[in-house]
């Protein structure tokens, strides 16, 4: 008997006009905006914000905002080729990836891709 219910979970409601399946889509809409800002925090380490100076705090927000931004491009890229990674392990894997720009007197740059 014990652990029967383990697993399930209850949604209430005090809006009685609004369909079931409406309450379990807005609930998941809820769980998707805790992971947001879980991946904000992250994956770039962010700390909680200590700014006083308005300019500050906006900076801080856009790090935030962008970092959150290349991950979901990221997990679009992935999707989109099909390849069965997750953003974690395509980014492990990526740290290897390098691009160097060499400058010569004429302002050309060359480049090259070297992966370890």
């Amino acid at each position: 008997m014990e652990g029967e219910f383990d697993g399930y979970y209850a949604l209430m409601s005090k809006k009685t006009d609004i369909p079931m399946g409406d309450i379990v889509d807005i609930n998941d809409s809820r769980d998707v905006v805790e992971k947001s800002f879980q991946t904000l925090k992250h994956p770039v380490k962010i700390r909680p914000i200590r700014h006083w100076v308005p300019e500050m705090v906006r900076a801080h927000v856009y790090i935030c905002i962008l970092g959150y931004l290349l991950r979901q491009m990221l997990h679009f890229l992935i999707k989109r080729q099909g390849l069965s990674c997750s953003v974690r392990e395509a980014l492990i894997s990526l740290r290897r990836v390098k691009l160097i720009q060499i400058g010569d007197d004429k302002d050309k740059v060359l480049e090259t891709d070297e992966s370890e």
